[in-house]
């Protein structure tokens, strides 16, 4: 059972990776184009997605790690943990500094 999580939870790592990076290109184009609707709509996304990501990826890959000490599961805290950096990162960013949407 453990062995099939652990793989499970791997791939979910993977997925959030992907849609981190999707996040991040919202959050870029968003900066780019001064659009404060995209904001709104980046903020809808990244915050459920940040808070779905550490309960949903984060915690589990840790209790893994911490019982079995397997590679696969050090490399789902790594890949998860720098996607949740990630996003809090982006959303840092827009709270900090909200008049960064107009560049131009």
């Amino acid at each position: 059972m453990n062995e099939w999580f652990s793989k499970f939870i791997f791939g979910l790592s993977w997925g959030f990776a992907a849609a981190a990076l999707f996040t991040t290109c919202l959050f870029l184009d968003c900066l780019v184009e001064g659009n404060q609707v995209g904001f709104i709509i980046f903020l809808f996304y990244a915050l459920p997605f940040f808070v779905g990501s550490l309960i949903l990826i984060v915690l589990p890959s840790v209790i893994l790690y911490r019982r079995k000490k397997r590679r696969r599961d050090w490399l789902t805290f790594c890949i998860s943990g720098a996607s949740c950096l990630l996003i809090c990162f982006n959303i840092a960013l827009l709270i900090l500094f909200p008049g960064s949407s107009r560049v131009a």
